[in-house]
């Protein structure tokens, strides 16, 4: 706190110089970090591009290739709920033809 007073008497000239260098060493610093993480960011990217350019290329193919499995499953469960519906609908109704044969052949006799 005592720091802030002693820069609050200052005159303003002084006050702007503290201003101009305070800021030109933290940009300075950001820079210095910024350049010094460059070759480990290329370096880090070119690899993942390296590992990754193939499964990237191939990404929609394995998309399309999922949803086209999805859907075949999808559409056999379908065909096979309709099958089952069929062939019960076939047991019905031979089951009822027997049944009117049966009562048909019993008025007969």
């Amino acid at each position: 706190m005592d720091f802030i007073e002693k820069l609050r008497k200052k005159p303003k000239p002084v006050k702007k110089t503290i201003l101009y260098v305070t800021s030109f060493i933290l940009f300075a610093i950001i820079i210095l970090f910024w350049v010094s993480t460059l070759s480990y960011r290329f370096t880090a990217r070119s690899d993942r591009e390296k590992n990754n350019s193939l499964q990237e290329e191939l990404r929609p193919l394995s998309i399309f290739k999922e949803n086209i499995s999805r859907a075949y499953s999808e559409v056999s469960k379908g065909l096979g709920s309709i099958t089952e519906d069929i062939q019960t609908g076939i047991e019905e109704e031979s089951e009822k033809k027997e049944e009117t044969q049966n009562s048909d052949d019993g008025m007969n006799e």
